[in-house]
């Protein structure tokens, strides 16, 4: 059985209360809760598996990709070739994933050198028609594209393209980055480096968890946290 919460932990809590009360044998959430209190006391009465998300040192059983070491490595490669202009879409900061993100953009920066602004950095939500805003916003602020742009979540990069199919932007030379990757990225005219997770590693280890907790053991380690790779199509077209 899966739900959406809509980012809304009011909606989540409900979701989850329903799934519990329908006697599921276990809960796999990518919750957008600040903390872990309700799903401990769920998980007494059964397995409960966060997912991609992370709360407050939380003990609970966990599988997430590792964000800020491959996103500073990726950010880091672009910022040395555009140090004056580097601009950072993302979700609701309150999200373990904005944060983290956010975190391995500030790293890679740093990496190279590049004195972050205050203005790069721009929060919305994580709906395609968020990304649409922001970018929007931001050209009609620049009075053009900006130089380089990094997106963290393929959401956000939907409504960037969006945008910029509309606006005849896609033969720019704007440097484009996001976290996700999809197939449908290399038949783009504008390359699109990314950061790549591994969704059925992802989907493995949840199940495994969950599995496991619902036999009665204790699965090792607990808490997983994946490797992304990097996806590099700014080469492949120089």
């Amino acid at each position: 059985l899966i739900s959406c919460s809509d980012e809304s932990p009011g909606q989540e809590t409900v979701a989850a209360n329903n799934r519990v009360a329908r006697q599921v044998d276990g809960l796999i959430v990518a919750s957008s809760m600040l903390n872990d209190a309700d799903y401990q006391k769920l998980s007494e009465q059964l397995p409960v598996v966060l997912f991609d998300r992370h709360m407050n040192d939380s003990s609970l059983p966990l599988v997430l990709t590792d964000s800020i070491t491959p996103t500073a490595t990726l950010v880091a490669d672009i910022a040395r070739q555009h140090p004056d202009e580097f601009y950072f879409l993302g979700g609701q900061p309150r999200l373990s994933p904005t944060r983290d993100r956010l975190e391995g953009f500030k790293q890679g920066l740093r990496d190279a050198g590049v004195e972050l602004r205050p203005e790069w950095i721009i929060h919305g939500n994580y709906h395609p028609s968020s990304g649409y805003e922001m970018f929007a916003e931001l050209c009609a602020r620049l009075g053009r594209p900006p130089k380089a742009l990094f997106t963290a979540a393929c959401g956000l990069l939907e409504g960037v393209l969006r945008y910029m199919g509309q606006h005849n932007l896609l033969q720019s030379d704007m440097r484009l980055a996001s976290f996700d990757d999809h197939y449908l990225y290399d038949s783009l005219t504008i390359p699109v480096d990314t950061v790549r997770q591994d969704n059925r590693q992802l989907a493995w280890h949840c199940f495994d968890l969950i599995g496991k907790l619902i036999e009665g053991e204790t699965p090792e380690p607990i808490q997983r946290k994946l490797d992304a790779t990097l996806q590099r199509r700014y080469k492949s077209v120089e």
